[in-house]
C-alpha cells in the first residue's frame, strides 16, 4: 500500500497533505471498473488541453473521496468536476486512514492519477498539409 497522508485543516482553506496535494469530492465519473487487485473503482478521464494526453482519476467505488495533486486538482475545481472537501469531510477522511484494517475490512488503497503527463513535455508538430 503507497503512503497515504492526513489532510492539514486550515480556516478558510482547502485540505491540504503536507506534500500540498489537494482533498476534493469528484462530482462527476467517467465510468466504473475493476483495478489490477480485483477492487471495484470508479473514474474520471479528462484532457487538459487540445494537444495534451488523457489524465485519469481513480478511486474507491464506495465514495466521491479523492486527494490529488496540485495541477490536476485545480483543474477539476476550477471546471466544475470536483469540490473541495469541506472540514467535516476531511476529518471523516482523516479518521479512515488512522483506523486499523482488520481481515474482514481490507486496506484501502488511496486514490490514483494515472498517465499524468510530465510538466516539461513536449508539444506534438502540426502534420504539414499539401499547399502550407
Amino acid at each position: 500500500m503507497a503512503d497515504v497522508e492526513a489532510l492539514v485543516i486550515g480556516d478558510n482553506k482547502r485540505p491540504e497533505t503536507a506534500d500540498g496535494r489537494v482533498g476534493c469530492v469528484m462530482l462527476v465519473a467517467s465510468g466504473q471498473s475493476v483495478d489490477d487487485q480485483g477492487n471495484a473503482i470508479k473514474f474520471f478521464d479528462y484532457r487538459p488541453g487540445f494537444f495534451q494526453d488523457i489524465i485519469q482519476v481513480r478511486w474507491d467505488k464506495d465514495t466521491m473521496h479523492v486527494v490529488l495533486p496540485v495541477q490536476v486538482s485545480d483543474y477539476l475545481l476550477r471546471n466544475g468536476y470536483a469540490r473541495a472537501m469541506t472540514a467535516q469531510e476531511a476529518q471523516s477522511y482523516n479518521a479512515q486512514l488512522s483506523a486499523e484494517p482488520t481481515a474482514a475490512t481490507p486496506a484501502v488503497e488511496p486514490p490514483t492519477v494515472v498517465d499524468e503527463p510530465e510538466a516539461d513535455a513536449e508539444r506534438p508538430r502540426r502534420k504539414q498539409r499539401k499547399g502550407d
